[in-house]
């Protein structure tokens, strides 16, 4: 029974005063709306109704939409060198092992 009171509280009530109000301007955006329809002061983004999950959609459906012929070719040129530098390397490593093997393999028959 803390938060019981006899009295009756009035809820607070929100008070919102403009820092600047510009009379002419109201004048102006009043004009306008009777000119070209009530529409007309909404902007072409807030006429669009807001759907949830529409801007993760959207960036995913970027990622997905094919590239340019541009991008592909230049990271297909990039994989084909790196790819070639692989098996170069890979080459040479079997070629040290195996010259080593050999050398030595010789020596033992040898003896």
């Amino acid at each position: 029974m803390i938060g019981f009171s006899a009295f009756k509280r009035k809820p607070r009530q929100f008070s919102y005063q403009p820092r600047f109000y510009d009379p002419e301007k109201e004048l102006r955006d009043q004009r306008r709306r009777e000119l070209l329809g009530d529409d007309a002061e909404e902007a072409p983004e807030v006429k669009k109704k807001y759907v949830p999950g529409s801007y993760i959609r959207a960036s995913r459906m970027r990622r997905m939409l094919p590239e340019t012929v541009k991008e592909k070719k230049q990271k297909m040129s990039v994989a084909a060198v790196r790819f070639v530098i692989a098996v170069v390397l890979l080459l040479l490593l079997a070629y040290v092992i195996l010259n080593l093997n050999l050398t030595g393999f010789t020596q033992m028959l040898s003896k």
